[in-house]
């Protein structure tokens, strides 16, 4: 698996926006449509917290695409490098990186090919969706 860089901002800024950088490149949507989707899904469903929580984008992915079980490989748990071996070559995935216990990163992968800002094959594997074609 390759990883290539990609910055979906549309002004090019190095921010923490990553979830709605995912998602746009993700589902094909314009940046400024996803971020004013999150937000209102995160007020239609009475959340009371902002988009960067699991809860919030992890609701309205499951409305665009199907949630994938990955376990561990050997004894310990799958990194994004290890996604290479699980998933269709020729589908878009949208994934959540990183432990419980620190921050969380989205990032996205095409064709085998890890599309963000920075290189987080090494990262463990929290959650991955299946993108349906939109």
């Amino acid at each position: 698996m390759n990883w290539s860089y990609y910055n979906s901002n549309p002004k090019g800024f190095i921010i923490d926006d990553c979830v709605v950088r995912a998602i746009a490149l993700g589902l094909s949507k314009d940046y400024y449509l996803v971020l004013q989707e999150l937000t209102n899904y995160a007020i239609q469903n009475k959340l009371g917290m902002l988009i960067e929580y699991e809860k919030v984008f992890g609701g309205y992915l499951d409305e665009y695409g199907e949630r994938i079980t990955v376990g561990k490989i050997g004894r310990r748990k799958a990194r994004v490098a290890d996604l290479s071996n699980i998933l269709d070559p020729d589908a878009t995935y949208i994934v959540l990186v990183g432990s419980s216990n620190s921050t969380t990163h989205l990032t996205c992968i095409k064709s085998y090919e890890v599309l963000d800002t920075w290189d987080c094959r090494d990262e463990i594997v929290r959650s991955v969706w299946e993108v349906k074609d939109v």
